[in-house]
């Protein structure tokens, strides 16, 4: 079964690098034999297209949708012959359906999804290693410490498209001395309420659906112990 060549592209150029190497109809091996054999078999099938399948979780409705179909629609352009075919996942099922997919020798080619996500695939054997991707001209134009959240044990599997950091901030209106420890925190949100009670001692700015991942970054950072 073939594996999941890249995840998490940092831009269409890129992929187009990628993907050329990549499609559902053909593999590039090193040998003379078999480059012949890809010549033959490419004059034989000119008229045929080549589809790449990009698993995209959230896809239908989500926020890169423009961006990925106009850069798609470029890719497609550049590449005849060549045509991307999205494959839409919830972010509930991402997952199962990868592994689904992969059992049933049916993978995409190339996916976005997150570093947790990755890390597990890797290590299962799905992922494709990337390192040869990664040049040293490709690397001058990142930041390392961000590339490195595409890595497993030393082998970059992803590409990081996107990230963010997080900040706790305080008003110095309201605070003198900003607290160092999760017990001066606490103590200090709630002389805050106390002293103005219109005022939340502690807030962060999320909904329902993502609280969770807004704390863990703190107490990841934070704790001496991982949950």
């Amino acid at each position: 079964m073939k594996k999941i060549l890249s995840f998490g592209l940092a831009s269409m150029m890129l992929a187009s690098t990628l993907l050329a190497g990549c499609s559902t109809t053909a593999k590039t091996e090193s040998t003379e034999a078999n480059k012949e054999a890809a010549e033959s078999t490419t004059a034989g099938t000119s008229s045929e297209k080549t589809v790449i399948k990009l698993l995209v979780p959230g896809y239908d409705g989500g926020y890169l949708k423009k961006e990925l179909d106009n850069g798609i629609a470029g890719f497609e352009k550049e590449n005849e012959g060549v045509e991307v075919e999205i494959v839409s996942v919830g972010w509930d099922e991402l997952n199962s359906k990868i592994v689904s997919l992969y059992q049933a020798g049916d993978a995409p080619d190339i996916m976005l999804t997150g570093s947790r996500t990755l890390k597990q695939l890797a290590t299962l054997g799905i992922a494709e290693d990337l390192s040869s991707y990664i040049t040293d001209d490709f690397k001058a134009n990142r930041v390392e410490s961000v590339l490195a959240t595409g890595s497993v044990d030393g082998k970059q599997y992803g590409i990081p498209m996107a990230f963010s950091s997080r900040a706790l901030y305080y008003r110095s209106d309201l605070i003198e001395t900003p607290p160092t420890n999760w017990d001066e925190l606490l103590a200090t949100a709630k002389e805050v309420h106390s002293s103005n009670p219109d005022v939340y001692g502690f807030a962060i700015p999320t909904d329902i659906t993502s609280g969770t991942d807004e704390l863990l970054n703190f107490i990841l950072n934070y704790s001496r112990h991982n949950i």
